[in-house]
């Protein structure tokens, strides 16, 4: 059982893969979909993300996430993150595997 509430399925539209949407409408979407579906917003364009990932794509992962971590801690001022979305502007939504970056 999802700790999230997301709004009832029935009445919201579901997320189709390739679907031009403004950010708001999609993350709206988003919440409404069951909790394992995983979906990014890139330039508006809906992208549905397959998962699981396989260990071709958590190896390097796992070493990109530890060089991050080494230069925040040697670069004041970054921040970092993984997995997590990142809003852009009304037609961006993305969930990169990391991220790295220095707050406005």
């Amino acid at each position: 059982m999802s700790t999230v509430d997301r709004p009832d399925r029935r009445t919201i539209p579901p997320l189709v893969h390739g679907e031009r949407l403004d950010r708001a409408t999609f993350h709206e979407r988003y919440e409404a979909m069951p909790p394992d579906v995983r979906a990014e917003l890139v330039g508006g364009t809906v992208y549905i993300m397959a998962s699981p990932l396989s260990y071709r794509h958590g190896d390097p992962d796992q070493l990109l996430a530890g060089w991050i971590v080494h230069y925040r801690l040697y670069t004041p001022g970054t921040v970092g993150a993984s997995n997590a979305s990142t809003f852009f502007d009304d037609y961006g939504e993305p969930q990169p595997d990391q991220h790295l970056r220095i707050p406005s």
